[in-house]
């Protein structure tokens, strides 16, 4: 398994690098750079009974998470996903914390991977986290664990593990809400701005957000293929020794 992880690294290395002399259509293009980071990462931790542990996760949970190909998936469409947002927009990492080991950013990276958005700018401004238009826009805040099945809590897991614990430790979906609104009105407001040009609804923050998603589809999609090509290579490679050629 290790021999295949390095085999995968260095074509994804080599593609990378071949890039550079024949460059892929702008619609088409995955950054393999940061792709060979995230695969790494997430090849590492995947496969840790400790990483999962960490967040509360018993045994059961996790038992069928390890090393499948499902977790390694999801960790690699979250943190190319929210690497790729944070290059788009380095400023989210000097944000600050929405609650002790909640980063604000985090919390926008989740919020702009959801096609649900409508309504939130008319929440902030009502400032009340049990109003219908923040039932509506801010849907990644959740009663019951992070680890407990809640629909996007691989995000949680594989970009802010601190993040799982924090919300798992507040339990309330609506203080969470409360929080966020409370670390919204505390920036600044050129910075509310900026925030808003990610989350809002205008046509340019719903393209930006959709390209980030489709991007980071395709960079899990070429991670895969890449591998599957590793692994033909090597059965290739096997039944060539066993017949003697």
């Amino acid at each position: 398994m290790k021999k295949l992880t390095l085999q995968v690294s260095m074509v994804m290395l080599a593609t990378y690098a071949a890039l550079f002399v024949k460059p892929q259509s702008a619609s088409a293009q995955v950054d393999m750079s940061l792709l060979t980071e995230v695969a790494k990462s997430c090849q590492k931790d995947t496969r840790s009974s400790e990483y999962y542990e960490q967040m509360g996760f018993d045994e059961n949970e996790i038992k069928s998470e390890i090393g499948s190909d499902n977790s390694l998936n999801n960790c690699i469409y979250a943190r190319y996903y929210h690497s790729l947002l944070q290059s788009k927009f380095p400023w989210l990492t000097s944000m600050g914390e929405m609650i002790p080991g909640y980063p604000g950013s985090v919390a926008v990276s989740l919020m702009s991977s959801s096609d649900e958005l409508s309504s939130l700018l008319d929440c902030l401004v009502n400032q009340d986290p049990s109003s219908n238009q923040c039932a509506n826009s801010i849907k990644i805040f959740a009663d019951d664990k992070i680890n407990n099945g809640y629909n996007i809590s691989y995000h949680y897991t594989y970009v802010c593990p601190s993040c799982a614990v924090a919300h798992d430790n507040v339990r309330s979906a609506k203080k969470m809400k409360g929080s966020f609104i409370k670390w919204f009105l505390n920036l600044d407001k050129p910075t509310r701005r900026k925030v808003m040009s990610i989350l809002g609804e205008s046509q340019n923050a719903e393209s930006s957000r959709s390209e980030i998603r489709a991007e980071a589809n395709r960079a899990s999609t070429e991670y895969f293929n890449i591998r599957q090509r590793v692994e033909k290579q090597e059965q290739d490679r096997r039944r060539r020794e066993v017949i003697g050629n």
